[in-house]
């Protein structure tokens, strides 16, 4: 879990004989189990150990794969199942669902745990928004857990609910958090399909981009965006039915407010960087609009270039390679 400590005290005395007999039983059930495997024992009674076992140790990935055997000895049907033929157990999905969840509590990165729980919503009838509420709990727990990120994609992708649902839900997100990259993230993936008129797309994120840059303008989740919500329009506008006056707008109103953050933050390398990218983005649209450009306002984004990648070699040592390889690649 991310910001959470590790207690520094050693355990007591109790503590510590308690763990010892914890310990001592659970070996003896995983040898139970195992013995079982060897044997090819897929009985309930085997698939009711399996579950005590998982309970204990999400992570022990062979018992998920031992549990997917037995349920597919058990009900041959699962093999063939697909999205338009699912098997309507609900007893047997909820108790899969109750172990998946049960194990994600105990360890909210369990690769076997979310693995599970995926392939159950495969084969079985969903309640596809209770899923996704499910994803709200855990993501309140620790709201950059990636493995709950992608299952909640994966998931709105099978229920066939609109785009846009998750689009609102990212902004919930980052209104709370504006470093949580996996809402950013989560955002890229449906900005694409959020079927709002284009206009009125780009005027919101780039408000976004601004609230969170002037927020926090020494996390990289919203410079990252900016960067894709771009790169994006720029190859896609045509298809987007986007004018390149509506483009270079945007353009312009981005580096504008990048500069005025750069007059607050006068050593923010995050910045420096996106403005280098924005004039980089201008040159690449500059040829088909050329005629609203004078040669002294190129000369001046191309100057303030030069200017911020020679700070930027100062200031960011680790990656001064990089910026003189850009200035040596200038127009």
């Amino acid at each position: 879990m991310h910001n959470r400590k590790k207690p520094d005290a050693p355990p007591s005395e109790a503590e510590t004989k308690a763990l010892k007999e914890k310990t001592f039983m659970y070996k003896s059930l995983v040898d139970v189990v195992l013995q079982k495997k060897h044997v090819k024992d897929k009985s309930v009674e085997t698939l009711t150990l399996v579950g005590k076992l998982l309970k204990l140790n999400p992570d022990f990935y062979s018992l998920w794969n031992m549990r997917r055997e037995i349920l597919l000895e058990s009900f041959p049907s699962l093999a063939t199942a697909s999205p338009e033929a699912k098997l309507d157990l609900p007893d047997v999905r909820d108790v899969e669902l109750q172990i998946s969840a049960d194990g994600i509590r105990r360890n909210p990165k369990s690769y076997g745990a979310w693995h599970h729980r995926l392939w159950i919503a495969d084969r079985f009838v969903m309640d596809f928004e209770g899923e996704l509420q499910l994803c709200k709990e855990f993501l309140r727990a620790d709201q950059r857990n990636f493995h709950c990120w992608n299952y909640r994609r994966a998931i709105h992708q099978r229920s066939q609910l609109p785009p846009l649902h998750e689009f609102e839900y990212s902004t919930e997100k980052i209104q709370e958090n504006f470093s949580n990259y996996s809402a950013f993230h989560h955002r890229s993936c449906f900005v694409k399909e959020s079927g709002m008129d284009i206009s009125a797309l780009i005027e919101q994120e780039c408000s976004v981009i601004e609230n969170a840059i002037f927020t926090e303008p020494d996390d990289q989740s919203a410079w990252w965006y900016q960067q894709f919500l771009f790169t994006w329009l720029l190859t896609q506008y045509n298809d987007l039915g986007i004018s390149l006056d509506t483009y270079v707008q945007s353009l312009e109103q981005q580096l504008a407010t990048v500069q005025s953050l750069l007059e607050i933050e006068p050593n923010s390398r995050w910045a420096m960087n996106s403005l280098v990218f924005l004039v980089g983005v201008f040159d690449r649209v500059r040829g088909q609009y050329t005629s609203e450009f004078t040669l002294s306002q190129v000369d001046t984004l191309h100057a303030l270039r030069k200017q911020l990648l020679d700070q930027l070699c100062v200031l960011d040592p680790n990656h001064k390679n990089r910026y003189l390889h850009l200035i040596r690649n200038l127009p």
